[in-house]
């Protein structure tokens, strides 16, 4: 931000925080989650179309949450030291899943079926997980212009307390990172494990398997991602902005 920026933020308080536009985004979010509900059960079934929905939000909603978590307790998250390589928070919701608001976790539902669908469709003669790679690489290329316009001062649906080593848009690389690799596996474990766990056990050990290894994945992906941003920050204590600052973004 820029000093203009923050007295008006100070002034007038983080945008969005009125009822209406609270309600606004959680309506929308339902209505864009259910349309997605409805195209998965048209074109699976109401069992992978229910546990796509279901396992997703619990999959992001567990992993927000998480980062939230250690970047406040662990990392610092510039709460106690704005030096320390930190996290991010939610500053507006309606209704929580945790420390993640519901909006959040139903339209990461709603990326996340759009990104499988979409890429299956392109290359349906394709095996699952390079189709599962480019899913994820479409989810990580609609963040990195979805990220910059939502966490400017004008909107701030998230904060981050501060960047890692490299930031991309003003974005540290890490959110990229935690789109494609979430989205990738999250369309492995749907597609592949499910449907194995379910036949092999019955739908309600095989769905509870399905949760267990989301669950196990969650801590899994959070390990690699604050591994992989404390080696970048301690080799680039400095960081790295792409596009260079100098360039007046």
């Amino acid at each position: 931000m820029t000093q203009g920026e923050k007295e008006k933020l100070l002034a007038e308080g983080i945008p969005g925080t009125d009822i209406f536009s609270l309600l606004l985004y959680e309506i929308l979010s339902f209505i864009g989650a259910w349309l997605c509900f409805f195209h998965a059960r048209k074109h699976y079934s109401l069992t992978m179309a229910s546990w796509f929905l279901i396992g997703s939000f619990i999959f992001t909603g567990l992993q927000e949450t998480f980062m939230i978590l250690t970047g406040r307790f662990w990392m610092g998250g510039g709460a106690v030291d704005p030096d320390v390589w930190g996290s991010y928070w939610f500053p507006t919701g309606l209704f929580w899943f945790f420390e993640t608001p519901v909006w959040v976790c139903l339209c990461w539902f709603l990326i996340a079926y759009s990104c499988v669908w979409v890429s299956g469709k392109v290359f349906p003669k394709m095996n699952l997980w390079p189709r599962a790679l480019i899913g994820g690489l479409i989810a990580m290329g609609i963040d990195l212009w979805e990220d910059p316009v939502n966490t400017s001062p004008e909107i701030m649906k998230w904060v981050w307390a501060k960047g890692d080593g490299i930031g991309i848009l003003g974005i540290p690389h890490g959110n990229f990172l935690g789109w494609f690799f979430l989205i990738f596996w999250f369309a492995i474990l749907w597609e592949k494990y499910l449907p194995l766990f379910t036949k092999k056990w019955g739908l309600k050990k095989g769905s509870l398997a399905f949760v267990l290894l989301i669950l196990v994945s969650n801590i899994a992906i959070l390990a690699i991602l604050v591994g992989e941003g404390s080696i970048v920050n301690a080799i680039l204590p400095q960081g790295l902005l792409i596009p260079p600052q100098s360039w007046g973004w």
